[in-house]
């Protein structure tokens, strides 16, 4: 199918979902810079079909260039919703099935009654983002519903992260600040402090841009992402909730406090071995594979 127009990830995902055949079972996601491993596909589904509380699986993918590093073994958020890529930028192999916070949308296959059941229609994302505030939703909104989301350990494709958008430009930031704003409007069961720690994120995050880089255009933009993102949030409510208490989280540890409190940079917890062997042990799936 062609669009005539970019209609943005989560646009053109739904029209392609639409255009299924009614006798699907299941849906495979894979990015456009993203290549599967022959037979990947297959297995995928295989294991759908023995695990039917399953909503979504994938493998491991690796990066294109390096396929010794690993680029994703599913998706996580920590306590204060913030996310990262299991594994991404190691060398370090999943050693079994693990429940994840959500599937990775460069390559991933869901199964389409659970994508149904949580987004309420006929549409696998929410057409108003144009990108990344999708795959964590269906997610977030799987594990509502109770549907399990795992991540098993072969390698199921390659895939050049940031090949779509960059990895630094004024429209990621843009969708990412939406979609942050966003997931607190549809959330229930938030503790006060995660709400309270994203609301500094955004404030240090406009005063830094504002004041230390005199980036006055850009803290705009970002305070139009959060209120964009908050205005969807009203415009869904009371059709889709998001249970913060069910989704998978990894564990806090005392020494990412200072970091979470005082640095800009993204959150990857992924060098520590003893971080990905407890993550590894505390969501280990029990799963027929």
């Amino acid at each position: 199918m062609r669009n005539e127009r970019n209609l943005g990830f989560a646009r053109a995902m739904n029209i392609g979902f639409r255009a299924r055949s009614r006798d699907s079972k299941y849906v495979a996601l894979l990015n456009n810079d993203a290549v599967p491993v022959s037979e990947s596909l297959r297995t995928l589904v295989e294991v759908l079909e023995a695990n039917p509380k399953l909503g979504a699986v994938q493998g491991v993918i690796m990066h294109y260039h390096d396929r010794s590093v690993v680029d994703s073994a599913g998706g996580y958020v920590n306590r204060h919703l913030l996310a990262f890529r299991f594994l991404a930028g190691t060398r370090y192999r999943l050693k079994h099935p693990v429940y994840i916070s959500y599937a990775d949308g460069a390559y991933s296959v869901y199964r389409i009654a659970a994508v149904m059941d949580a987004m309420r229609g006929d549409r696998l994302f929410l057409d108003e983002f144009f990108a990344y505030c999708d795959d964590n939703v269906l997610g977030f909104l799987l594990w509502t519903k109770g549907w399990r989301i795992a991540s098993f350990p072969f390698i199921a494709g390659y895939h050049r992260r940031g090949a779509t958008f960059g990895r630094v430009s004024p429209e990621r930031t843009y969708n990412m600040f939406a979609c942050a704003s966003f997931l607190l409007g549809v959330s229930r069961g938030v503790p006060l402090d995660v709400r309270a720690y994203r609301l500094y994120l955004l404030t240090r995050r406009i005063l830094s841009t504002a004041l230390a880089r005199r980036d006055f255009d850009t803290s705009r933009l970002l305070l139009d992402a959060w209120r964009y993102g908050r205005s969807i949030a009203s415009k869904y409510k009371g059709r889709l909730l998001i249970d913060y208490r069910s989704i998978p989280k990894v564990r806090l540890r005392p020494k990412d406090i200072p970091y979470l409190l005082f640095t800009l940079k993204h959150f990857n917890p992924n060098k520590s071995h003893d971080f990905v062997r407890e993550t590894m042990e505390h969501h280990r799936a029990d799963i027929v594979f």
